[in-house]
């Protein structure tokens, strides 16, 4: 298990994006293979409403994952963290 930390950009599953984003990912298995079990979270700098659902998750370094963003009570410090769980193979959103 390794965890990557970095800033990006939040992104709903239509393409707009919503801000920016420091987050942590906790990767589970070989990190020489793709990654398929993933999860985090993540912090905007200001308060932000977010329903529970899809969104994209974009690093700095272009590396791209589609999240599940958990409901509302699982927040970790507010309306500024999220929790998520990552969805499909870190690195290659869906429909690439």
């Amino acid at each position: 298990m390794a965890d990557v930390t970095g800033q990006g950009t939040l992104a709903d599953a239509d393409g707009n994006e919503l801000g920016a984003v420091a987050f942590r990912i906790r990767l589970d298995g070989d990190p020489a293979a793709p990654v398929r079990d993933w999860r985090g979270d993540l912090e905007f700098a200001d308060d932000a409403a977010l329903e529970p659902g899809a969104y994209v998750l974009a690093a700095e370094d272009g590396t791209r994952g589609d999240v599940e963003i958990e409901p509302v009570g699982s927040t970790a410090g507010g309306a500024r963290q999220f929790a998520f769980t990552g969805i499909g193979v870190w690195g290659r959103p869906s429909g690439e």
